[in-house]
């Protein structure tokens, strides 16, 4: 069956708009304990899925490919928050050809250190990168096994690498390494991994228990972070693009908003835009900001969600605060990491096990346009009575056994309804009632939902 390519263009609404209201779609399982989503902003429209236990799969029109792009399983150490952790590709990667990663190396600590290292492409497969061509650009020692932080970005605004340490595990910080300035540990790090000799990492922010997941806006340059809690509250803490260095998030000294240690003093202390309670969860996943164009109004909402309730959340600005609304909740799904593709659309992955799933975060309400709704004789926007048709947009392939299409109130029959890679199609047989019409209002049903009414041009078949 012939696929046409084009392009999703959707104008951009302000915050009049309802919060998102998002619903999950498989996109692929098989995955082994997934913990980061990234892409190579190469335009090759590949998602890049890093396996905590030491591999990189490549998802690639839909398909994972079964060759993992790195495998670096012999020198991972794997378990609990350990494991291969991070993945981050520079900017212009295509002509540098070359990545980072994050992952533990070693045994149970003391014998345990969290290694920063760059990895080149191998010179003939653009899926595949050379394990042999390992540089070390940072190592650091940890004390205990958890609170290992993990996640790597590249600042859309300055371009240099930004990991997230956290304070070297146990509980309580018994080290210190929050507050201590002299410390890697339990820190936001700058590094200028593109100059050689590799310089010392730069503090950028301090008291971090444990940053897990952090992303920037991809748009504006925002850092928010995903700062996991100690007993009493999980914490969504933001640092404004053009903020600059030397942030104290309080840890621990504060767990979110509230006093870990009694009598605290709070001045010159970062408050989070957003907290919860052991009521809602055990364990933040931060996530990202939506930039894409397939829901214009998720745009400037930040994703999160609980990694043990399933809970996601969203938090957008309001006047000069801050708004959050609880999106939705998938019992029994440990959601470990966010990532976004090429086009700004958004991914989460589960955690379960040697079969996880990722899902792209779609829309209870599908959405289409008129220019969305092609003749496949000629490609062309229209539909032809009693032909095939094809429809392109979001959310219309959540439940395909329950997609429905109808022109003018008359029900379309439904050949196919397919997920291709976050794109999703729907191909009908127009009812032949549509002839004597020039135009129809069509309307979309998927799961129970309805699409608003798109009027849609009716297309006279040629005779045969």
């Amino acid at each position: 069956m012939q696929r046409f390519t084009f392009a999703f263009l959707i104008a951009v609404s302000v915050f009049a708009q309802p919060w998102p209201r998002p619903k999950p779609l498989p996109v692929v399982s098989g995955l082994e304990f997934p913990v980061d989503i990234q892409n190579a902003g190469d335009g090759s429209g590949r998602l890049f899925l890093v396996e905590q236990v030491g591999r990189i799969r490549v998802l690639q029109d839909g398909a994972l490919l079964p060759v993992p792009f790195l495998d670096i399983r012999a020198r991972v150490r794997a378990g609990g928050e350990r494991g291969l952790l991070g993945l981050a590709f520079p900017p212009d990667f295509a002509a540098k050809r070359y990545f980072y990663v994050n992952y533990t190396e070693g045994r149970s600590a003391p014998d345990l250190r969290s290694v920063i290292a760059r990895f080149r492409m191998s010179a003939d497969d653009p899926n595949q990168a050379d394990p042999s061509s390992e540089e070390r650009i940072l190592v650091v020692n940890q004390p205990f096994d958890n609170h290992n932080g993990g996640k790597l970005a590249f600042s859309p605004r300055d371009g240099q690498l930004y990991v997230g340490f956290g304070d070297g595990g146990s509980a309580g910080d018994p080290q210190g390494n929050g507050q201590n300035p002299n410390q890697l540990l339990g820190k936001m790090l700058r590094l200028d991994v593109e100059s050689q000799p590799f310089p010392e990492p730069e503090i950028w922010a301090l008291g971090l228990r444990n940053p897990w997941r952090f992303s920037f806006d991809r748009e504006t340059g925002d850092l928010w972070i995903g700062d996991v809690g100690q007993n009493r509250l999980e914490e969504i803490d933001f640092q404004a693009a053009d903020a600059g260095p030397g942030l104290n998030y309080g840890w621990s000294v504060m767990e979110a908003s509230t006093c870990y240690r009694p009598g605290c003093r709070t001045d010159g202390l970062v408050l989070p835009v957003f907290e919860y309670g052991r009521n809602l969860g055990v364990s933040v996943t931060g996530g990202n900001v939506y930039r894409g164009s397939a829901y214009p109004e998720r745009r400037g909402v930040y994703f999160l969600a609980d990694y043990g309730t399933g809970r996601f959340w969203g938090v957008r600005r309001q006047d000069e605060g801050w708004a959050s609304q609880e999106l939705m909740l998938l019992d029994g799904v440990n959601v470990a990491t966010f990532g976004e593709d090429e086009n700004g659309e958004l991914y989460f992955a589960s955690h379960q096990g040697a079969d996880a799933t990722l899902f792209r975060i779609a829309d209870r309400t599908p959405v289409t346009r008129a220019e969305f709704v092609l003749d496949p004789s000629d490609g062309q926007p229209g539909v032809p009575p009693g032909g095939e048709v094809y429809i392109y947009g979001w959310g219309i392939a959540l439940e395909p056994q329950n997609t429905e299409v109808y022109f003018d109130g008359v029900a379309a029959e439904v050949v196919a309804v397919e997920n291709q890679n976050g794109r999703e199609l729907v191909v009908v047989r127009a009812p032949v009632e549509l002839s004597d019409r020039e135009v129809a209002q069509m309307v979309l049903v998927s799961g129970g939902e309805r699409s608003a009414a798109v009027e849609v041009k009716i297309v006279p078949r040629p005779p045969a």
